[in-house]
């Protein structure tokens, strides 16, 4: 996953524009890739300098890979944003009161994508709510049910048809010691 970014430390809603902060540089320098896997990327800026600074030069950007476009409330903090607009948004995962994509229309396309990948052995790197996004349509999760840190690494594999999480794995992507 995509490295911090300033809406990240700031607890605002980011845009596809968001350059990665001094930390986020720091924390995607100390990424590597150890796969053979086809790499793909967000063309989020987050995503495109995380998947630069950890050496997976050779990525192919994927456009539906993209964050969730939050409209109007891109660079919002949420004690920003109208509080009813805010809570028919988390209640309803159809509703797009920011005039942007809808948590359904978000986490569908995420999930087409996967899909398509069939038995594929892939790595991609995305921002923190894509990756929250891929987790949710991959084992059918609640989208805001699960939670993602900036460099993180998650592991899906696919199994029988079926995605299985493996959370905590560090085998395709290894901290490096400093």
């Amino acid at each position: 996953m995509a490295a911090r970014t300033g809406p990240n430390a700031t607890l605002a809603f980011g845009s596809h524009d968001e350059p990665l902060d001094t930390r986020g540089q720091a924390d995607a320098t100390g990424l590597q890739l150890h796969s053979n896997a086809k790499v793909f990327v967000a063309p989020d800026v987050s995503a495109r300098n995380t998947a630069r600074l950890m050496g997976a030069r050779d990525a192919d950007v994927e456009p539906a890979l993209r964050a969730i476009d939050l409209g109007r409330w891109a660079g919002l903090r949420p004690d920003q944003v109208d509080p009813v607009e805010l809570g028919q948004w988390f209640a309803d995962p159809t509703a797009a009161p920011h005039g942007g994509e809808s948590v359904v229309d978000f986490v569908g396309r995420l999930g087409c994508w996967l899909q398509d990948r069939g038995s594929d052995d892939v790595a991609v790197v995305v921002a923190g709510g894509t990756a929250q996004g891929v987790v949710a349509a991959a084992i059918g999760a609640d989208f805001f049910g699960i939670e993602v840190r900036p460099a993180d690494v998650i592991r899906l594999r696919r199994r029988g048809g079926r995605w299985r999480l493996r959370p905590g794995v560090r085998e395709s992507v290894n901290r490096l010691e400093k």
